[in-house]
């Protein structure tokens, strides 16, 4: 039986979160137009998870961490400096409305997968893919995949990963190779809004327990 709506994010523990943002040893990770963001936040349910696949992500109160102010490019909008997280409450996967940071936002959940990995707890872990459009316009369009646990009863979010999702940008899985491949776009000079020339590529390798890029193709600007 699926939970029908399970709310409200750990607000309080998001506020309390300081980030060292940048480098190889700190939880926000780039590579080109790819963003990480390791977080391991506890999340509050309106109802006890006994399991991930009991969960509803299509409706859903999903926390999206900012990674830039301006929501361009790949990135997440809102102010990273104070880690607070956008809050998209969604209804049959859809969200539409204004933060106070991000400005107008919409996002469409794509799907949620759960996936089997050995060193996870529970053997189990939820991908959740979407796209988040922001901007005046919402011109920017930044996919999103947000990787969730359940462990000794406590529901986790323990990474975020945004990328550039115009032009073909995408996050597929691969159950046989236990692998994420994201696909970030980049333009050239004189690409049109619509069709970038160039991407990022990586792969993270995952076992439940760590995420291991690998396979990374960068493109040089």
């Amino acid at each position: 039986m699926k939970v029908v709506r399970s709310l409200w994010v750990a607000c309080l523990a998001a506020a309390l979160l300081t980030f060292a943002w940048a480098g190889d040893d700190g939880p926000l990770q780039s590579w080109g137009s790819i963003t990480k963001f390791h977080l391991d936040v506890p999340l509050k349910t309106a109802q006890a998870v006994t399991s991930l696949g009991s969960l509803d992500f299509h409706n859903f109160s999903l926390a999206l961490y900012p990674t830039d102010s301006s929501g361009t490019n790949g990135t997440v909008p809102g102010d990273p400096s104070k880690g607070l997280p956008v809050l998209v409450n969604l209804n049959h996967g859809l969200y539409a409305g204004r933060d106070a940071a991000a400005g107008p936002i919409e996002f469409d959940l794509i799907k949620s997968d759960l996936v089997r990995l050995p060193k996870a707890p529970g053997q189990a872990l939820e991908l959740v893919n979407g796209v988040l459009y922001s901007g005046s316009n919402k011109e920017n369009c930044t996919g999103i995949v947000q990787i969730f646990e359940l462990k000794g009863g406590q529901l986790l979010l323990t990474d975020q990963i945004s990328y550039d999702c115009r032009g073909g940008g995408s996050a597929v899985y691969n159950p046989q190779k236990r692998r994420l491949a994201i696909q970030s776009a980049r333009y050239a000079a004189g690409d049109p809004k619509c069709c970038p020339s160039l991407f990022d590529k990586v792969e993270f390798k995952m076992d439940g327990e760590s995420m291991k890029p690998t396979n990374v193709q960068l493109q040089q600007q």
